[in-house]
């Protein structure tokens, strides 16, 4: 995007997104915060994973006739998801789509977020998702020691992370073609949820 300055995470090696890893769980634990009563919800984001089996279940049963060791995979990480504990706290400010493509980083620091069209209120699990999305082990531990600072992190809160990273990678390898770099995040949290 010419209006943009820096780069996307996408294009940084995993390995080498560790200090963007613990920016961005800041980021996100300075932006879950109660949202007001009338903060707008979102249909798709930040919901229960259960409000989402409709979609999920069968974009998985599809995968599964193509790449079974691949849903597998997805529907084991989905289901812990939805049978961890739900969300029980106020309804939190969420991004909703903190993607290594909506990530800009200057080199190996992150200065934007960008692309808040999914923003909305409810359980932060689904920003959480990027932790599998955007990092390999290692950030993820970055993050989520960034992150735990917001008072909101749990085991339910982080299984329910994982869920909705098994969930974004399925919408993202069955719906559009094979190829371009939302189905490359997919690759990757495949490989990092296995």
């Amino acid at each position: 995007m010419p209006w943009l300055d820096g780069e996307t995470v996408a294009s940084i090696p995993v390995a080498e997104r560790v200090d963007i890893a613990r920016d961005l769980g800041a980021v996100l634990a300075e932006l879950h915060r109660p949202a007001p009563a009338d903060a707008p919800p979102n249909d798709f984001r930040g919901i229960p994973l259960a409000q989402r089996e409709a979609l999920d279940r069968p974009r998985l049963d599809l995968l599964a006739t193509s790449e079974p060791e691949v849903a597998a995979v997805l529907g084991a990480a989905l289901d812990a998801g939805l049978v961890a504990s739900p969300w029980n706290g106020p309804d939190l400010w969420v991004h909703g789509d903190p993607h290594p493509l909506n990530l800009l980083t200057d080199g190996h620091r992150l200065t934007g977020l960008i692309d808040f069209g999914d923003i909305g209120a409810g359980d932060p699990a689904s920003d959480l998702a990027t932790a599998w999305l955007s990092f390999d082990e290692e950030g993820r531990r970055r993050f989520r020691e960034a992150y735990a600072v917001s008072g909101h992190l749990d085991d339910p809160l982080w299984a329910r992370g994982k869920g909705w990273a098994a969930a974004l990678a399925l919408a993202f390898l069955t719906v559009g073609g094979p190829d371009g770099e939302l189905h490359d995040v997919a690759r990757h949290a495949v490989r990092q949820l296995a």
